[in-house]
């Protein structure tokens, strides 16, 4: 409708004291013709169309010169709704799409951004209105020699749509816990990682054989790391609620295995008697985050008696570090990470 059709139908419907009123049709749609005009008359109406109701569009410099209390509109500079409201204008909702910068690494994925980290840095979000989908994980727990425990897989987060205002956040990436070559203690934790007010904890080190008769038992983390084999059982650490799960216990037999470290979405298997091969790490999570279908924080392996076969986790996938069977020093755990994706186009 041309804006010459708009004028002449809006007159139709003044008054001859130039007042436009609204009467609500049977149909639900809002109808203007002249008559007294109040408030409530205009504004007190359900509105039960399923068209659209339209707002003035404009940038930033074309907003009223003298706007009133309650006027809203949409600005086209800053693809948001904004209400002028104590004498300034403020955005409602930003609309569209969603703006940031940072990482250690930045990917497109068809309509979507992908921003890693595998170290600390800032994530700075310039325009916020899609969801933002986010994964957090921490650095794998080390794993034990010995017929160690498997290393315990870093705490896992995953947010599918996290609302982030315009903001600078900064993000921390959690490193690997070294694994074990002494016969005493544990393998090393993994550090925590924090984004967004959220912190992922890092994976419990897998117990190792101490040859004192003591027990030592997998470390507590984001995922708990395994307990040790050999002569009497030794249990796995914990793991944190929502992040992981605990590790496995150890075989407590001479020829056995260590119990695997916890992962993800799966406890570590408990050590198997009489064997001198592995037991498995508890199951990670998988994720298409990154474009690529990948999985993280798995729990690392619980090392057998004569087992040579430790080795250490896959760089930045948060996964523990394997045990380790005589005289031989476990895996590493893997680096954690930070995934941020959005739709930018």
């Amino acid at each position: 409708m041309s804006t010459a059709t708009r004028l002449t139908k809006l007159a139709e419907g003044l008054d001859s004291n130039g007042v436009l009123s609204a009467e609500k049709g049977g149909t639900g749609a809002t109808t203007f013709s002249g008559g007294a005009s109040t408030p409530s008359a205009v504004s007190d109406q359900a509105n039960t169309s399923t068209g659209y109701f339209d707002l003035p569009v404009g940038t930033t410099g074309q907003r009223p010169a003298s706007p009133g209390e309650g006027n809203f509109r949409i600005n086209s500079t800053t693809s948001a709704l904004e209400v002028y409201y104590l004498g300034f204008w403020s955005t409602i909702k930003s609309l569209g799409l969603s703006l940031a910068a940072g990482g250690t690494s930045v990917a497109t994925d068809g309509n979507y951004k992908v921003h890693t980290f595998t170290t600390g840095g800032n994530f700075v979000v310039s325009q916020s209105a899609s969801a933002f989908e986010v994964l957090l994980v921490a650095g794998g727990g080390g794993g034990a020699n010995d017929v160690g425990g498997g290393g315990g897989a870093g705490g896992l987060i995953y947010q599918s749509a996290l609302e982030l205002p315009v903001a600078t956040y900064v993000i921390g990436v959690g490193t690997g816990g070294a694994g074990s070559g002494s016969t005493s203690g544990r393998a090393g934790n993994g550090l925590n990682t924090t984004g967004f007010s959220l912190t992922a904890i890092g994976g419990g080190g897998g117990a190792n054989y101490t040859g004192s008769g003591s027990v030592v038992t997998g470390a507590t983390g984001g995922s708990g790391g395994g307990g040790v084999g050999y002569t009497w059982p030794s249990n796995g650490g914990a793991g944190t609620s929502g992040q992981g799960f605990p590790g496995g216990t150890g075989a407590g037999t001479t020829s056995g295995t260590g119990g695997g470290g916890g992962g993800a979405t799966g406890a570590g298997v408990n050590g198997i008697s009489y064997v001198t091969g592995f037991a498995a790490g508890g199951t990670g999570f998988t994720s298409l985050i990154s474009g690529t279908s990948t999985v993280y924080a798995t729990g690392g392996k619980g090392g057998g008696d004569n087992w040579t076969g430790a080795i250490s986790s896959t760089p930045n996938t948060g996964n523990g570090g394997d045990g380790q069977g005589i005289n031989a020093s476990g895996g590493d755990g893997a680096g954690g990470i930070v995934i941020i994706r959005y739709r930018f186009q």
